[in-house]
């Protein structure tokens, strides 16, 4: 578990960036933000499905609850740019894939506003990503394909 954690310092600088926690709400007390923030790590490092999510890093849903709210309110993309502003900027790779879409993650609605496009093999979007010369990402664009 220890490999997927944030250090020490990486902590520090995306400490400032998340949402300020919630007071006087009823319930159960908030779980603490940097488990929160090292399980979804785990899960994106490993590759694993929510409900494989080690007890240590507090219980799967709550986990996932915190990646929703976040990934809607802008903290992950915030944190994805603290981190990738010290990039390597001299070399530059670029890659993009087309990935088809499955209808039951279009959620059956338009498609307009979610870089899906329509070819002759279905649904479909296109993943272009930039990395830097350590092979950090720097930028990712979804576009239709």
């Amino acid at each position: 578990m220890k490999r997927y954690e944030l250090t020490k310092e990486q902590w520090e600088r995306v400490e400032q960036l998340l949402p300020a926690e919630r007071t006087g709400k009823r319930g159960r007390p908030q779980k603490d933000d940097q488990s929160m923030l090292n399980g979804m790590l785990w899960i994106v490092r490993s590759g694993a499905q929510w409900r494989e999510l080690p007890e240590a890093c507090g219980p799967w849903q709550s986990v996932y609850a915190r990646f929703a709210k976040w990934r809607d309110d802008g903290t992950l993309e915030a944190i994805f740019r603290a981190f990738s502003a010290d990039a390597d900027m001299e070399n530059l790779s670029l890659d993009s894939t087309c990935i088809k879409v499955q209808e039951s993650a279009n959620g059956g609605g338009k498609t307009a506003d979610k870089a899906v496009g329509r070819t002759r093999g279905g649904l479909n979007t296109k993943l272009h990503t930039i990395v830097d010369g350590l092979g950090n990402p720097v930028e990712f664009m979804l576009l239709n394909c």
